[in-house]
């Protein structure tokens, strides 16, 4: 998978413009930054909020955020963020990205990345072309 930092930009400031608009409870702005196949599935912009708030709750109300990897996994890009939420608490999380035929990027959804001893989590592959 060939990746070129205009993508990796790109990518960036999808994910970034969505957690901000998490942070800000702006729930059309992030349904917004969702793949087709994710608005299908939640419907309304508020109904994807929800699941935002109560599966996601370091994503619903972000204070800082730190880009890791892109990475492969599956067959699919995945963004490595970091995440502090309003707890204070930091979880990682893996954006899975999907590029719409205008170009533009789309989140296609979010893995919470296990962490600590024992945790088992999905197995990403760096790409090449150093850091995301």
């Amino acid at each position: 998978m060939r990746i070129i930092d205009d993508d990796r930009r790109a990518i960036w400031q999808t994910i970034d413009t969505q957690l901000s608009a998490f942070r800000r409870g702006d729930c059309e702005a992030a349904f917004a930054l969702a793949s087709p196949g994710i608005r299908a599935v939640f419907g309304t912009p508020v109904v994807f909020m929800e699941m935002i708030r109560s599966g996601y709750p370091a994503l619903h109300r972000p204070r800082r955020v730190s880009f890791g990897e892109l990475v492969a996994l599956e067959g699919q890009l995945a963004q490595q963020v970091r995440v502090w939420g309003a707890d204070h608490e930091s979880g990682m999380f893996l954006f899975l990205m999907e590029r719409q035929r205008d170009g533009t990027w789309r989140v296609n959804g979010c893995v919470t990345v296990a962490e600590g001893r024992g945790a088992h989590s999905p197995h990403p592959v760096p790409l090449p072309g150093g850091e995301g």
